[in-house]
Parts: C-alpha cells; sequence; structure tokens
C-alpha cells in the first residue's frame, strides 16, 4: 500500500500501476489462492480474462462485486481493487484484491483468509464462482 500513497504524492499514475504487484500466497497456509506468476502449485489459480479496456474490465467486476453478498469493496483505483468478504456462517473476514495485468490481458487476483491456515476451499470457490460470472457478464 505504501506505492499507492507515494502515487498520491507525485508519481504518475502509470508509475504506481508498474510498482504496485500483489503478494505471493505463505507457503506454511492453505487458506489463500492466486494468480500471480510464481505462485505455488498449491496456491494456483487462473487470472480473469478480459478483452478491450483493462480499467473498463475492472469497472465490469466493480459492479458485479458491489451486487455481491457479503462483500465490501474497501479500496477501488482504476487499475485495483481490494475487497473484504464474509464467510457465510462464522463470519470470518477474507481480503480479495484484483489488478489488471496490461500485458497478459487479464485481472490478476489473490483471496487470502485473515485468519487460520486452511479454509476449506472457500477462497478458490469464490474465485471460481466471480470467474464464472464475469465470464457470463
Amino acid at each position: 500500500m505504501g506505492c499507492l500513497q507515494e502515487g498520491r504524492r507525485g508519481k504518475n499514475m502509470s508509475e504506481v500501476k508498474r510498482m504496485k504487484k500483489l503478494d505471493l500466497c505463505p507457503k506454511n497456509r492453505r487458506n489463500c489462492v492466486s494468480s500471480l506468476d510464481g505462485e505455488a502449485k498449491k496456491h494456483a489459480t487462473d487470472p480473469l480474462p478480459y478483452t478491450g479496456s483493462g480499467e473498463k474490465a475492472l469497472q465490469k467486476l466493480h459492479d458485479l462485486l458491489r451486487e455481491t453478498n457479503d462483500c465490501e469493496v474497501v479500496r477501488s483505483e482504476s487499475y485495483y481493487l481490494h475487497c473484504v468478504f464474509k464467510t457465510k456462517i462464522l463470519r470470518f473476514k477474507d481480503d480479495v484484491e484484483f489488478i489488471i495485468n496490461e500485458t497478459n490481458e487479464v485481472i490478476d487476483v489473490r483471496s487470502a483468509s485473515r485468519i487460520g491456515h486452511y479454509d476449506f476451499e472457500t477462497n478458490r470457490k469464490r474465485i471460481e464462482e466471480i470467474r464464472q460470472q464475469f465470464s457470463e457478464a
């Protein structure tokens, strides 16, 4: 998040985009999935492909997420989204981040539980559902 603050103090937006990256999943936990290059196989998931403008694709995703139960969009930039989902039964909070990868024409994703070491595939299922809804929208 430091780069976003730096961006507000004078860096141009294209520099901020290049600097902002999602973190890889913690190696010792199985409660995280990510589409980033270099991700361990147990954490790997596919990104969200798009055609056309990355910013328009992210806006489409933002609109879809605003209609999703148990989701709060906590940060929205032209190239980045951060959402907090609450699990249905115990109301645990999970952080889900999306960032435009213009080179590959995809939106990279990272979904991670805030607590615990195993999530019964909750984050993986959530991303698969979002990917399906995004492709159908």
